[in-house]
This record gives structure tokens, C-alpha cells and sequence, in this order.
């Protein structure tokens, strides 16, 4: 009876309507807030409404996508850009934080989301998952808002952040494919305090996603070697087997989530800093050595003497490909290649070996994933972060 198409049909009328109406009372800046007692908001949308509206379109949008042809979802669309937007309006980081959710459950297409929608949201789903491209409130201002917001949930606790971050660089990720949407990108680099806000959450996000995958690989990889040792292994303790499994089994389970969002940071911040505008406020002081040290620190752990010990016999169930891991971070670092601030911070860099970009080199000259041109930069950068270090002494 809950999904009821009559039912539903008229609940999106009220998600339509109620919309439009909290649109133009709260982020409206004509209304006038002591107009009625009743509606006075203080200055600030008043998020137990906003909330109740996010609520219902998502539980549709999971649960009856249907119902969403041919409804009037460009007012709640609006109101959706407008608290991302006005985070002065909207002050909970929690309730934005749903909104980026909600972009992602019903307004991206459902071949660029990473669960399994069912086959009905795949039918009709272009009349309003086009809206993210199309809306001119959202090509205006959601990628900013939304780049925003990936810092701001820093504060939403451990487990929501990773949920909400990730969803957040799957919307990002189709959004960049737009010329539209990219201009826009570029307007959180104006912003120096978002901007740093932004940076600190992607590369914070990655070093931890990072450190918990490498921490764990070679446990997993020290128990899948014990299982190969067929007499070792049952001649083991049962109850001491069964811990071991079952430790096995968490670690694999923690690999595999950590990696689907630690690949979508690494892949965010390859196509973000591709763009000159973006990569320009990575060079500042306080952002340059931190970025240094994250993507060198993946560099050691993928081809450093402990590469041996990530080695797992079932990389791709974990969503672990360390080829394509290595090409990205390589990438990043190229296009600093032209930056002497970069080449200095990379030498500096407590993880900074020498010999260790031309080991980077041969090494994706082996596997491939990089063109002989990229290549040949590698080469050139390995003596210019030489000459960094040389000059340091």
C-alpha cells in the first residue's frame, strides 16, 4: 500500500509544491522573514522541512523511480542547488551531506552509479537525471557547492563521511564530463579558505583510504600463502583456523570499501588537477608539501621494497588494481612537472628516494598505461627534483 502509484503521485504534487514554497520563503532574498510570525526563519531555512522533503524523493527514488517520469521535480531540484549553495541557510553539514546522497541515488544516471539500481530506474530515468547537466541553477553553482561540501563532511563522523564522499565523487566525476559544468569547476581556486578546506578533505580522505588498504594487504596476503601450505593449514588449531578466517574475511570486506572510495579520490584528484586553474592553488605554501607527501607515499607503498608484500591473489574482488593506481598518482604528478615549488616539495619529502621516479618509470614502461611522451617527462622530472635537492643542500 506505501508504494501505491495514486499515493505516490500525489506525494511528489506536495514535494513539487512545498518546494517552491520553501524556495521562496527561505532562500528567496526579496522575501521579507518577519512577514508572517508563523514563517519566521531567522534568517535560515528551516532544515526539519528541507529534511522531510529529502527524505521522501529518496525513498521513491530507491524504492518506485517510476513515479518520477513526469514529475515536478525542477522546483525540488532548485531547492536542492539553493541549500548547497547557502550553506549560511543551511548550516547542519549533515543535512548538505544528504543532499549530495540524494544527487546520487536519483538525479545521476544509473549506468555511472556503483550499486546495482533495479531495472526499473533505468527506464525514463534521462527526464530528470538530465536535470544535473541541464539545470541552469546547477550549471551555475553545484560543482563548486559540491566540491564544497566534499570538505565540509569531514564533520559527519568516520563511516557517514566515507559513505558520503564517495557518492559525492561519483556525481563530481560525471559532472566534469561537461563543458558546462567545468567552468565552474574552477571557481572554488578563487576561494582560498574553501578551496584549502576542499584540498585537506580530498588528500586527508586518501591517506587514510590508503594507509587502511596497505595496513591490511599484506595480512591478507600472509593468510592466503598459509592456505596454500595444505599441511601447515590443517594441521592448525581449528579454533585458531576459524579466528584466522574470520579476520581474513573483515579485512577483505574493509580492503574492498576502502578502495572504492580511495580509487575515486585518486581519480579526482587526477582529472581536478589536469585543469591549470585547479592545479594553481595545490602550489600554495600550505598545500604544495601535503600534496607531495600523499601522492609520494602511494608511490613507496606501489613500488617500493614492500611492493611485494601488497601482492594479493584476488586483487580485482578487492577493487584493488595497482597498475591503474600507479598511473593516476603519476599522472597527478606530472602535471606539476613545469612547477619548481612542486619539484622542491617532492625533494623534501620524507618519502622522497632517489632513483625512485625512474623506478616509477621503468616500471609503467612495463606494464604500459603510459605513452612514450609521458614517459620521457618522468625522466626529465626525476632531474629537476634532483636539482631541488641538490640546491636544498
Amino acid at each position: 500500500p506505501l508504494l501505491e502509484p495514486d499515493l505516490l503521485d500525489k506525494a511528489m504534487t506536495f514535494v513539487g509544491g512545498g518546494s517552491a514554497w520553501l524556495s521562496s520563503k527561505a532562500f528567496d532574498p526579496q522575501a521579507q522573514p518577519n512577514e508572517d510570525a508563523a514563517l519566521a526563519f531567522c534568517g535560515r531555512c528551516p532544515e526539519h522541512l528541507l529534511e522531510d522533503l529529502l527524505i521522501l524523493v529518496k525513498f521513491i527514488g530507491r524504492s518506485h523511480p517510476q513515479t518520477l517520469v513526469g514529475a515536478p521535480l525542477p522546483p525540488f531540484f532548485a531547492l536542492c542547488i539553493q541549500a548547497l549553495t547557502r550553506p549560511q541557510l543551511v548550516h547542519s553539514p549533515h543535512l548538505r551531506a544528504q543532499i549530495g546522497d540524494l544527487l546520487y541515488y536519483v538525479f545521476l544516471p544509473p549506468e555511472d552509479r556503483h550499486d546495482s539500481p533495479p531495472p526499473s530506474a533505468t527506464r525514463g530515468h534521462a527526464v530528470y537525471t538530465s536535470l544535473l547537466l541541464s539545470n541552469p541553477l546547477a550549471q551555475a553553482s553545484l560543482a563548486p557547492a559540491l566540491l564544497l561540501l566534499y570538505g565540509d563532511v569531514e564533520h559527519t563522523g568516520f563511516y557517514d563521511r566515507l559513505e558520503h564522499r564517495f557518492h559525492i565523487a561519483a556525481v563530481l566525476k560525471y559532472m566534469w564530463k561537461s563543458p558546462e559544468h567545468r567552468r565552474t569547476f574552477r571557481r572554488i581556486s578563487e576561494e582560498t579558505a574553501q578551496f584549502t578546506s576542499f584540498a585537506n578533505g580530498l588528500m586527508n580522505e586518501t591517506n587514510t583510504l590508503v594507509a587502511n588498504v596497505m595496513e591490511k594487504l599484506p595480512e591478507i596476503r600472509q593468510v592466503q600463502q598459509q592456505m596454500k601450505e595444505l599441511e601447515t593449514w590443517g594441521a592448525m588449531a581449528e579454533q585458531t583456523r576459524n579466528e584466522l578466517l574470520e579476520r581474513h574475511s573483515d579485512n577483505e570486506r574493509s580492503v574492498s570499501s576502502s578502495l572504492s572510495l580511495c580509487n575515486e579520490t585518486i581519480h579526482m584528484l587526477m582529472y581536478l588537477t589536469s585543469d591549470e586553474a585547479v592545479r594553481k592553488p595545490f602550489l600554495a605554501p600550505t598545500l604544495c608539501p601535503r600534496l607531495a607527501n600523499t601522492l609520494l607515499s602511494i608511490v613507496d607503498k606501489l613500488v617500493g621494497a614492500k611492493g611485494l608484500e601488497i601482492k594479493v591473489d584476488n586483487p580485482d574482488a578487492l577493487n584493488f588494481n595497482a597498475k591503474d593506481m600507479l598511473r593516476e598518482v603519476s599522472l597527478t604528478i606530472l602535471h606539476f612537472a613545469a612547477d619548481p615549488p612542486f619539484h622542491a616539495a617532492l625533494s623534501e619529502s620524507g618519502y622522497f628516494k632517489g632513483g625512485m621516479l625512474g623506478k616509477v618509470q621503468q616500471t609503467l614502461k612495463k606494464v604500459g598505461g603510459m605513452d612514450e611522451q609521458q614517459l620521457q617527462a618522468f625522466a626529465s622530472l626525476e632531474g629537476a627534483v634532483d636539482a631541488a635537492a641538490q640546491q636544498a643542500q
